[in-house]
C-alpha cells in the first residue's frame, strides 16, 4: 500500500513538472522519475494524470472543510464564500505555478480542459457545502457554478499576485462574489417564471439574507 508520504511526494512532484513541461510531456515514467518511486510504486497509487489531480483537489477539499472557522455561519453569506475561496487559494498556494500552467495547456487541450472544468466544479460544490448551503438540486447546481466562474475568474488574477497581502485577489473575489450574486438573483427570476418555487432559497439561507443582507435573496445567495 502506497504510504501518505509517498503520495504528497509524488503529487508535489507532479505539480512541479506540470509547471515546467508540456502536459504531453509529463508521462507516468516521466512522474515517476521526478518523484524518485518506482514505476509499479506510482501504478498503485495512481491510475492516470488526472487522478493525480483528482487527489488534489480532493485533499484541498478536506483541507478546507477541516479547517473552517467554527464561527463561519454567523457571517453574510458572501462573506463565508469569501473566507472559503481564500482559504482554499492559500491551500494551494504550493502549487500556484503549476496550476497556471495547467490553465494555460488547458486552452490548447479541450480534453484536459473539460477533465479540469469536471474537478473543479466538485470540488466547488463542497465550497458551497462549506459555507453552509445546498449544492444539490437545481438551485444548488446553479449556486455551484456562479461560484466556480468566481472561483475561476479571480484564480487568474491570484495566479500573478505576488503581494504578501494577496490585496489584488481579495479584490477580484469580492468582485467576482458580487457578480455572482446578481447572476443568481437574475437566474431565480426567470426560474420561478418558469418553474414558481423551485428557485427559492432554502429556510437557512433565507433566514441569513433576511437578517444580514436585508431582503431574503430568491437565489438563497452567494
Amino acid at each position: 500500500m502506497t504510504t501518505e508520504k509517498t503520495r504528497q511526494k509524488i503529487i508535489a512532484a507532479f505539480m512541479d513538472l506540470v509547471a515546467q513541461e508540456a502536459w504531453n510531456a509529463v508521462t507516468m515514467p516521466a512522474i515517476a522519475k521526478a518523484a524518485s518511486v518506482k514505476l509499479d510504486v506510482l501504478r498503485s497509487a495512481y491510475d492516470s494524470r488526472l487522478a493525480i489531480l483528482e487527489d488534489l483537489a480532493r485533499r484541498t477539499d478536506v483541507a478546507v472543510l477541516r479547517d473552517l472557522d467554527p464561527h463561519l455561519e454567523e457571517e453574510k453569506i458572501r462573506d463565508r464564500f469569501f473566507e472559503v475561496l481564500m482559504q482554499r487559494f492559500d491551500v494551494l498556494s504550493p502549487y500556484r505555478h503549476g496550476l497556471r500552467a495547467l490553465a494555460r495547456q488547458a486552452r490548447r487541450d479541450p480534453i484536459l480542459g473539460l477533465a479540469l472544468m469536471r474537478t473543479i466544479f466538485q470540488s466547488q460544490g463542497w465550497m458551497v457545502m462549506a459555507a453552509g448551503l445546498e449544492a444539490g438540486g437545481l438551485q444548488g447546481a446553479a449556486r455551484t457554478k456562479a461560484v466556480t466562474l468566481a472561483y475561476l475568474e479571480t484564480m487568474h488574477v491570484w495566479f500573478d499576485d505576488d503581494e504578501p497581502g494577496l490585496a489584488k485577489t481579495m479584490a477580484a473575489l469580492d468582485k467576482a462574489l458580487r457578480t455572482a450574486e446578481k447572476r443568481l438573483r437574475r437566474l431565480a427570476w426567470l426560474g420561478n417564471l418558469v418553474a414558481p418555487g423551485r428557485f427559492r432559497g432554502g429556510r437557512k439561507s433565507d433566514d441569513d439574507a433576511q437578517t444580514r443582507d436585508g431582503p431574503a435573496n430568491p437565489a438563497g445567495a452567494v
